[in-house]
């Protein structure tokens, strides 16, 4: 089940109320007034340690040595399909004990 938000404060909400049943993160970094996609992660992996989590950015990829965190992924825009899917695959494929 994918469950979407519109903006930092929605997905921060999300993963408040839902976390236990989330199995990892795909966020933009760029997300608009609010909370941005690395204080999303952050707020992720507060709550959950080990969740995977997959960036995608337009313009942000070289900040992500700086803010993103541990054993996530970048996928810079433009991407396809199958460089999403794969890079989806590799951090769930890596945090599976």
């Amino acid at each position: 089940m994918v469950i979407a938000a519109t903006c930092g404060v929605d997905a921060i909400t999300i993963l408040d109320s839902r976390h236990p049943e989330i199995a990892g993160v795909v966020t933009d970094v760029r997300l608009g007034v609010g909370p941005n996609g690395w204080e999303v992660s952050w707020r992720a992996r507060e709550l959950q340690p080990d969740i995977p989590v997959v960036y995608a950015s337009g313009d942000s990829a070289a900040e992500w040595p700086l803010y993103g965190v541990p054993k996530s992924i970048m996928v810079p825009k433009p991407y396809g399909t199958s460089q999403m899917l794969t890079a989806i695959s590799s951090v769930l494929i890596s945090s599976t004990p």
